[in-house]
C-alpha cells in the first residue's frame, strides 16, 4: 500500500504475490478477514490485466473463498465460472477453503456453499490426473462431504463408504462417514455409526477435539437407539475424569443430552 496506505492502480509482480499471501493469511488465520481479502483480491485482479493466467487462477480461487465466506454466494458463483485455466492446485485450495467455511455454517448456507463446491469439482474433474496422491485423496473427501451438504445423501454415503475402506487411517474421512451415518434415521445406519464412532474414539488421543466429538456421538447414538441409561453413564463418567467436558460449547452439548436422558 506504500506510504499513503492506498492500494496500487497497477500491480507489479511483487505486489501481486503479496496480495495472494495476504489473502491466504486473512482467510486461514483470522475470523473476519473475508471482506478484506475480497477487497485486495478484487483490486489486484482489476489492476493486473497482464498478469500470468496461473496467478489469475490462484487469485480468483481465493476470491471465491472470500466471497462465499462473506455470504455473497451469487458473486462467488460468477467468479467461479471464470476459473478454467492454470494448474489445479489453486482450485483445490479454494475447495478446501469452501469446505472449512461450510463446516461451521448454518444448514442453509452450508447447502449453498456445497453447490459452489460441486461446481468447482466439475471444473477440476478433467484435470484430476494432475493432482498428487494426497491431493486426490483430499479432492475425494471434499467431494463426498459436498454431496452430503447438498442433500445428495445416497451418493454421499456411497462415496464415503468407498473412501473409508480405501483410507482407513484418514481421520477426517472416517469422521465424515461417521457423521453422515449419525444423521440417518434407520436403525442399521445408527448401529453402523456407533461402531465407527467407537473406532474413532479408540484411535484418538484423549482430550482432543475429535475425541470429545466421538464421545458425544457415542452417547447420542446410545440415546437414539433407546439406551438412555448407557448414554447418561457415558456422560457422567466422562465428567468425573474430564470436568470441563471439552470446553464451553462441547460441555453444553453433553449436558443437553444428559438432560434428555434423564427425562
Amino acid at each position: 500500500t506504500g506510504t499513503g496506505n492506498r492500494l496500487p492502480e497497477r500491480w507489479s509482480p511483487v505486489q501481486r504475490e503479496a496480495a495472494l499471501i495476504a489473502a491466504r493469511l486473512w482467510l486461514n488465520h483470522t475470523a473476519s478477514g473475508y471482506d478484506r481479502a475480497r477487497q485486495v483480491l478484487s483490486a489486484a485482479l482489476a489492476g493486473a490485466p497482464e498478469a500470468p493466467e496461473e496467478w489469475k487462477s490462484a487469485a480468483r480461487a481465493l476470491l471465491v473463498y472470500s466471497l462465499a465466506g462473506a455470504g455473497r454466494g451469487r458473486e462467488a458463483a460468477a467468479v467461479l465460472a471464470e476459473i478454467s485455466a492454470g494448474r489445479p492446485g489453486p482450485l483445490l485450495a479454494m475447495l478446501e477453503g469452501l469446505s472449512q467455511v461450510a463446516a461451521g455454517a448454518e444448514p442453509k448456507v452450508r447447502a449453498e456453499l456445497a453447490g459452489l463446491e460441486l461446481q468447482a469439482i466439475k471444473l477440476l474433474e478433467p484435470r484430476r490426473d494432475q493432482l498428487s496422491e494426497a491431493q486426490a485423496q483430499t479432492f475425494q473427501r471434499i467431494h463426498a462431504q459436498a454431496l452430503a451438504d447438498a442433500g445428495h445423501t445416497d451418493e454421499a454415503l456411497r462415496a464415503f463408504r468407498a473412501l473409508a475402506a480405501e483410507y482407513p487411517r484418514d481421520a477426517r474421512i472416517q469422521e465424515g462417514h461417521a457423521r453422515l451415518l449419525l444423521g440417518q434415521k434407520d436403525r442399521t445406519s445408527l448401529e453402523t455409526a456407533l461402531d465407527k464412532w467407537r473406532q474413532i474414539e479408540r484411535n484418538c488421543r484423549q482430550g482432543t477435539d475429535r475425541w470429545y466429538r466421538a464421545k458425544h456421538a457415542v452417547a447420542l447414538l446410545h440415546y437414539r437407539l433407546g439406551n438412555k441409561q448407557r448414554a447418561a453413564r457415558i456422560i457422567t463418567q466422562l465428567e468425573v475424569l474430564h470436568p470441563d467436558l471439552g470446553g464451553r460449547e462441547m460441555a453444553a452439548r453433553f449436558r443437553e443430552l444428559l438432560a434428555k436422558c434423564r427425562k
